[in-house]
């Protein structure tokens, strides 16, 4: 990571700057030239029930457990959100923490309002990719808390933040080097990836070295291509690269972890089953101890499937990716293809004239309405009384994170 971030991808001449020695046509620059807002949080009052328990994600700093934020810790009302110092962060910026765990910082797929251990860095991306600064920020972490250290400041201020020196590279190198660290995220894929999790980093350094570096040779292309492009449909090619078929399924097993995680959020039964398929193919293999064909194979397809789920929602005949989860929602509690899909179709009617209102995500009158027309559908169609509620929250949560 350090060699990337530095040095970059095929540079020839480097220049001595406050940040140490970086390639020649990269600038140095402050934070605040690439973001155009820094967004302090907080917390609504805990004492007024009124303000949680809502439709908005809500964060603290011990919630940042990898690079990706998708689920919020709890929930809050909007009318938490307007009377508490707290602020809705829009999805795909950086969110740092700069009071407790100083330094953490990952990416939010989501809006997410945050507490005051968190600050929201809102990303210029006509100059910086919010990927590339994730790994800037992961490396500048030891940096960041020793701000705090032999003084009296009770985490990273505003100013501090702003100040923060940024080796920038073009938007486009900024790319590649984010998709290179993406596809070698963390260290225990690369362990797994040539000795297993036992073995030390130190140990196999020219290796992962190696691995790098002919990744970075991968993408020698005159062209950029989609990042998500890549890292989803084309990775399963990727994998051929590598010569040993414990590399391969390494690589593989961890990428489904990694996009069933992500994905998640879209459809939570659809993902849940394929994560329950996972493990229980990686449980399998580690009891027979062998590196066969036959269990890479075994997660390519399961990786396929994880990517192309618009393909078994097609052959539902759905348009939308709310009704598969929808459908899949209800196939886990009544399996009756027929019925499922006739109460989907209801539903979906009922939510889409609600969904077509400009901002109907911040309506309470728009998420009351739905919830009516569809407890009224569950229970028109026999769901128990108990569960009514519960089902009909899932779905609203599914309509505002697919419509």
């Amino acid at each position: 990571m350090h060699k990337l971030l530095t040095k970059g991808i095929g540079h020839t001449t480097f220049k001595t700057t406050n940040i140490g020695r970086i390639p020649e046509d990269w600038q140095v620059i402050k934070l605040s030239e690439i973001s155009s807002e820094i967004i302090g949080g907080g917390t609504p009052s805990t004492k007024n029930p009124d303000y949680w328990n809502g439709n908005i994600h809500w964060m603290r700093s011990v919630s940042i457990k990898g690079r990706y934020i998708t689920n919020g810790e709890r929930l809050i009302t909007k009318l938490g959100l307007d009377n508490s110092s707290t602020h809705l962060i829009p999805r795909n910026n950086l969110i740092l923490a700069t009071r407790v765990s100083i330094g953490n910082v990952a990416i939010n797929k989501i809006d997410i309002a945050i507490s005051q251990d968190l600050s929201g860095i809102i990303i210029n991306t006509s100059k910086a990719h919010v990927e590339y600064l994730y790994w800037v920020f992961l490396k500048l972490g030891d940096i960041l808390k020793s701000f705090t250290q032999g003084t009296t400041i009770q985490g990273l201020t505003r100013e501090v933040v702003t100040n923060i020196d940024i080796a920038l590279p073009s938007l486009s190198e900024q790319q590649k080097i984010a998709f290179i660290l993406s596809n070698i995220d963390d260290r225990f894929l690369i362990r797994n990836s040539y000795e297993g999790p036992g073995q030390s980093l130190k140990v196999d350094g020219k290796k992962v070295q190696q691995l790098i570096d002919d990744h970075v040779r991968a993408l020698d292309i005159a062209e950029l291509m989609d990042q998500r492009e890549v890292t989803y449909k084309r990775f399963l090619d990727y994998t051929a690269k590598f010569e040993t078929e414990r590399a391969r399924t390494a690589l593989v097993k961890n990428k489904a972890r990694q996009i069933i995680r992500e994905l998640a959020p879209t459809n939570p039964v659809y993902y849940e089953k394929l994560r329950e398929r996972l493990e229980k193919i990686i449980e399998e293999e580690e009891q027979r101890r062998k590196d066969d064909a036959s269990y890479f194979n075994k997660l390519a397809k399961l990786y396929n499937e994880a990517i192309n789920a618009d393909e078994e929602r097609k052959k539902l005949g759905f348009s939308t990716k709310f009704e598969f989860a929808v459908y899949e929602l209800l196939q886990s509690l009544k399996s009756n293809e027929k019925v499922s899909k006739d109460i989907t179709n209801a539903i979906y009617a009922k939510v889409k004239e609600e969904a077509e209102i400009v901002g109907w995500k911040n309506k309470r009158s728009s998420e009351k309405k739905m919830s009516i027309a569809i407890y009224d559908i569950l229970s028109e169609n026999g769901y128990p009384e108990d569960k009514i509620n519960e089902i009909t929250m899932q779905i609203i949560d599914l309509a505002k994170h697919d419509l």
